[in-house]
């Protein structure tokens, strides 16, 4: 009789404990599908800040940089190399720095050729770590979303010869020698050929590997010069540059002429002007459409027209595209279409959209964005179209900084499902006139973004406008986009004109989006809002004079100052270091006078307590 009790005490034991697991996995499985959990962590934002395809050669650094973030925080970064015997094993960065090469607080480590045993191609690969046991790698969300596998060259022995060629507007192909100064080319199309002629015949493949055209100062045409083949780039670059002495402002590719079918092309230290619109210094055939990766770095990019359609020098068949250290001015649409990466970027003078639907971008500087009369919906940053259907995926805006816009700032509307985005130190000024369906409001689009959310953040970003027309961040449903949601989310440290939501607030009260030392200017009217905890209110304490070097800097009595501990972000938009506690919005205090008895770093003239 005891043991049957007994044993008709384990069965009810057993069963409980089945019902209650069963009731506790559903519990989990309900808390996941809403998104208020993650079993395996938040999957980090990051993306690879390094062009692919580079040359390493002998006593060359690279560094390999991605900029990373998590609403929860980055624990590590690894770095897996292989290749050409290298036996060094896994680099790490634990924490962001400044990588001198892109001048970019990242998580960064330097390759060396000396690293290296022999001469060829190498592959690395990035994996990044959060805090809570998240992971993105090269295989996230099915790949291609800026952590892939990248191949660069290694030449330590110095076994991979570069073929150098010069062209001169009164060069001749008949008579053009390669590595010679003095036997300049006429035409970049036979530069080329020479290149890939000489490759073949020494060993190195049908391709224009690692070459090397050499403009001397002059206005150049982007001819093929009759050779209507492929210039082949299978693992490096072809670069077109100044020679000797030659610089951005003398140095010009102003007409096409057939473009030459080049797959790999950089553009350094030279000008990509229009002559007029449609009037393309690059633009390959529609049959290659896409097939050319294009790189431009420290030039200028300078259009026909910034209230003209197809005023840009770089026809609409180039891409992927990779912009670095370079200037766009008077161009209606600038950077746009298959941009993968946009780092230290000037952009002036400009009709429409500054940055349309570019994934990455860092250290940008948009000043005079308008319309007129044209009726473009010119914005600042704008989101892929609403009906795209991979929508905002692991993107980034990282120091990003529009002045003067007269329609509107940020812009976003997607009706998929956008995860893992950051929007990171933003300084958005709203100016009138206003244009277009904008021009009758009583205030301004500083950003509107609606359609639905996860992980997202949203860090130590200024949204300003005029006193009498004062500027908006706003997060809505829409007609296009369905309903609102935002889940896993972070906005910390922002200094918002005013913050709307038609949805009302409740959903920024939900356990899974935090709302931490915020500063809202505007709170009184029907449709501001102050979510969070730890935000102030009133008056920003600002340098609100657009032509003052600190123009939207705090002042040292600002209600800004010292808010955001522990640090999300060690730099403001213009790099400065965040300390004590970072100020909320895009700039950290700056005092101009050295202060007394403590320690200090010189940035950009300017002397920052550390």
């Amino acid at each position: 009789m005891k043991k049957r009790t007994i044993k008709k005490h384990k069965n009810y034991f057993n069963k409980t404990k089945k019902y209650f697991v069963l009731i506790f996995l559903i519990f989990v499985f309900i808390l996941i599908s809403l998104n208020f959990v993650s079993a395996a962590g938040l999957t980090p934002i990051a993306r690879w800040d390094v062009v692919l395809y580079q040359r390493i050669n002998f006593g060359e650094t690279l560094n390999l940089g991605v900029v990373a973030f998590s609403k929860e925080g980055i624990d590590r970064v690894e770095f897996l190399i292989s290749g050409q015997g290298y036996s060094g094993g896994i680099k790490t960065a634990t924490e962001m720095s400044l990588n001198p090469q892109t001048g970019v607080w990242e998580y960064w480590v330097p390759l060396s050729a000396s690293e290296f045993s022999s001469d060829g191609v190498i592959n690395v690969e990035a994996v990044v770590y959060g805090r809570d046991g998240g992971v993105r790698d090269k295989n996230t969300g099915g790949g291609n979303l800026g952590l892939d596998e990248l191949k660069f060259t290694v030449n330590p022995l110095g076994s991979l010869v570069q073929v150098e060629a010069w062209v001169a507007v009164n060069g001749s192909d008949s008579t053009g020698l390669l590595n010679d100064p003095t036997r300049p080319y006429l035409t970049i199309g036979k530069a080329l050929d020479s290149i890939m002629g000489w490759r073949n015949i020494n060993g190195f493949g049908n391709n224009v590997d690692g070459g090397i055209v050499y403009l001397f100062p002059g206005g150049h045409r982007m001819t093929n010069g009759g050779f209507e083949y492929n210039f082949s780039g299978v693992n490096e670059w072809i670069t077109i540059k100044p020679s000797a002495g030659g610089t951005r402002e003398n140095t010009i590719i102003n007409q096409s002429a057939g473009t030459p079918k080049i797959n790999l092309l950089k553009i350094e230290g030279i000008s990509l002007k229009s002559y007029g619109q449609g009037g393309y210094a690059i633009n390959p055939t529609s049959v290659f459409t896409g097939a050319m990766n294009l790189w431009i770095d420290d030039s200028d990019i300078i259009g026909s027209g910034w209230q003209t359609p197809g005023s840009s020098p770089i026809g609409l068949n180039v891409g992927p595209k990779y912009y670095t250290n370079s200037y766009f001015y008077d161009i209606q649409y600038p950077i746009y279409g298959s941009v993968r990466l946009s780092r230290n970027v000037r952009v002036e003078h400009i009709g429409g959209d500054a940055f349309s639907a570019v994934p990455f971008i860092i250290n940008a500087n948009i000043s005079g964005l308008d319309p007129g009369s044209t009726g473009e919906h010119s914005d600042a940053w704008q989101s892929p179209s609403y009906n795209d259907l991979e929508g905002m995926q692991n993107w980034i805006v990282y120091n990003f900084q529009a002045r003067d816009l007269h329609y509107q700032g940020i812009f976003g509307r997607v009706s998929v499902l956008s995860k893992n985005n950051a929007f990171v130190n933003l300084f958005i000024e709203m100016r009138g006139p206003f244009r277009g369906t904008h021009a009758d409001l009583t205030d301004s689009m500083g950003a509107s973004l609606s359609g639905e959310f996860d992980h997202f953040l949203v860090w130590h970003t200024t949204v300003i406008g005029p006193a009498n027309i004062p500027s908006f961040f706003a997060m809505h449903d829409e007609s296009t986009t369905g309903r609102f949601r935002a889940s896993n989310s972070s906005f910390i440290g922002n200094a918002f004109q005013e913050f709307r939501s038609n949805q009302g607030d409740s959903w920024t009260e939900t356990a899974d989006v935090l709302f931490n030392s915020n500063h809202y200017n505007i709170t009184e009217t029907a449709t501001a809002y102050t979510p969070g905890e730890n935000y102030t209110t009133g008056d920003f304490g600002i340098f609100l004079d657009s032509s003052s070097k600190y123009f939207g800097y705090p002042f040292v009595s600002s209600v800004l100052l010292n808010k955001v501990f522990p640090l999300n972000v060690p730099v403001d938009a213009d790099n400065n270091l965040r300390v004590n506690g970072g100020d909320v919005g895009s700039f950290e205090y700056i005092s101009e006078t050295l202060p007394v008895q403590v320690n200090c770093t010189i940035k950009k003239a300017y002397w920052k307590v550390v």
